[in-house]
């Protein structure tokens, strides 16, 4: 069974309210740039983004399909905030969840938040291995586990660990994992927060980006608040 193999990071829909007359988008890229036009189709998307893969090894779409239905159940509310009606608490719920996800899911979000993590290991694992005893400690602890015919000594491990090679990766899959465990916490912080919504006038327009859910912290905020 086919599945899906493109995958936006910022919905179709929500792109189309930036397009023109013609459903085209004029885009700025940053990385090239450079001017274009585009549909809203060709935007913000990348291959299998969203793929994982079950225990058999074959592929799903899982995940896909679960932010296709936090966007199908808040675009009825969206046209509701778009005709200036008051929207329900329920309503509420599912666009504050519409806002988290999009936030989680673009790919400025997991280059930040693995950057940081991958930082954060780097510096334990050379808070582990202090010493070529230290490495000894460990390669005695998984001594089974080393593949036959492997072997690395002390002295190897520590200077690895401890040198510019010593490189750290998070897997896509530990990104997606962690964008499913915070959507719904982070989403119940916007439930608790006073919402405002803005209007533009004809003659003007907004703009939007390829990671267009952002926090701002207020001017006024208190450096002892997160």
């Amino acid at each position: 069974m086919s599945t899906p193999k493109r995958h936006h990071y910022v919905p179709q829909k929500y792109l189309s309210y930036f397009s023109d007359s013609a459903n085209l988008i004029h885009v700025y890229d940053r990385a090239s740039n450079e001017y274009r036009i585009q549909q809203p189709i060709n935007t913000a998307v990348k291959s299998h983004y969203y793929r994982v893969y079950l225990k058999n090894g074959e592929p799903t779409d899982k995940v896909e399909k679960f932010i296709g239905e936090i966007e199908s159940n808040a675009w009825p509310v969206i046209e509701k905030i778009s005709k200036n009606q008051t929207i329900s608490h329920l309503e509420k719920q599912k666009l504050a969840l519409y806002v988290e996800i999009q936030k989680l899911r673009v790919p400025e979000y997991e280059m930040e938040t693995n950057e940081l993590k991958e930082k954060l290991i780097a510096k334990t694992n050379k808070l582990q291995y202090q010493s070529v005893d230290d490495a000894q400690a460990i390669i005695n602890e998984y001594e089974s586990e080393i593949p036959d015919g492997e072997t690395i000594t002390a002295d190897e491990l520590f200077e690895f660990v401890h040198s510019d090679r010593c490189k750290i990766k998070i897997p896509r899959e530990h990104s997606i994992l962690d964008m499913m465990n915070r959507c719904t916490d982070f989403a119940e912080y916007f439930m608790q927060m006073n919402w405002t919504f803005t209007t533009c006038g004809s003659s003007t327009q907004f703009i939007t980006s390829d990671n267009p859910s952002t926090l701002t912290a207020p001017d006024n905020q208190s450096p002892f608040r997160g």
